[in-house]
């Protein structure tokens, strides 16, 4: 699994391309600075190039963490907010 965020810093939305290699059900995560979850997508069974787009309006400026887990693993990726 790949995955990259864009852009970052983010404002008001943050795109996240994911290239799952092989079919799999991945669910996308995201923990503020206090390492509590503040955003929960579960995708349904994908494979291939899966681009998504976060709404951050709601989120205060700071650093986060996006977890993105399927089957096979998972990645960690970190991204500011910034206003």
């Amino acid at each position: 699994m790949q995955v990259r965020l864009a852009p970052n810093p983010a404002n008001e939305f943050l795109t996240l391309e994911l290239n799952l290699l092989e079919e799999s059900t991945a669910e996308i995560i995201i923990y503020n600075s206090l390492g509590q979850e503040v955003f929960l997508r579960r995708l349904g069974k994908k494979r291939g190039y899966v681009f998504e787009q976060i709404d951050l309006r709601q989120f205060a400026p700071s650093v986060y963490v996006a977890v993105i887990r399927n089957e096979f693993g998972s990645v960690e990726k970190s991204f500011v907010v910034a206003r």
